[in-house]
């Protein structure tokens, strides 16, 4: 007789597994090397929509329903974090060839480090498995910010780059639902 798996528990188990690719984009990060972390970042977004789903499905009533609602809302938050880093990272890969100089190499070198910091926040956020705490909201709106102003920046030197504006208008949307 085999008992089944505990969904929550195998949920916690799969995002806690992901949080190992936040700590291979931190690596990329320090060698400046943004080069696959967006297919990283969809990957993990799908994983995390898969265990979504599968928790979705397994909802009983009783007590483990609350765990279950604080589980997905976790999930939640963290697609939406994935999906302002998939942008971020679009946005850097825009300008990775790019001679840029001054106040926007700037910003450049400041998005990195905020990207960096904000993957390391969420990598020790999930291995200590908290939910959110209100910081982390601020977290990731002021890495959205600090990408617009650099998107706004590069709109005005690069006007009819479609791809840019495009960037642009996603981030917008992103803070957006903040």
């Amino acid at each position: 007789m085999t008992s089944e798996e505990n969904p929550l528990v195998k949920s916690v188990v799969q995002q806690y597994e992901i949080s190992a690719s936040d700590e291979k984009m931190i690596e990329k990060l320090d060698k400046r090397d943004i080069s696959g972390m967006g297919e990283m970042m969809a990957g993990q977004r799908g994983d995390i929509l898969q265990a979504q789903k599968m928790l979705q499905g397994k909802i009983k009533t009783g007590q483990q329903v609350d765990e279950f609602l604080r589980e997905l809302s976790h999930m939640d938050i963290k697609i939406l974090e994935d999906q302002n880093m998939i942008i971020i990272i679009q946005l850097l890969q825009w300008v990775q060839n790019r001679p840029l100089r001054g106040v926007v190499g700037f910003q450049v070198d400041n998005l990195l480090m905020r990207l960096r910091k904000t993957l390391m926040y969420r990598m020790h956020g999930e291995k200590g498995r908290h939910y959110e705490h209100p910081h982390d909201r601020s977290v990731h709106e002021d890495l959205l910010n600090d990408a617009l102003g650099l998107a706004n920046d590069l709109v005005k030197m690069f006007p009819d780059q479609s791809d840019l504006i495009e960037i642009r208008r996603k981030i917008d949307e992103q803070l957006a639902r903040y």
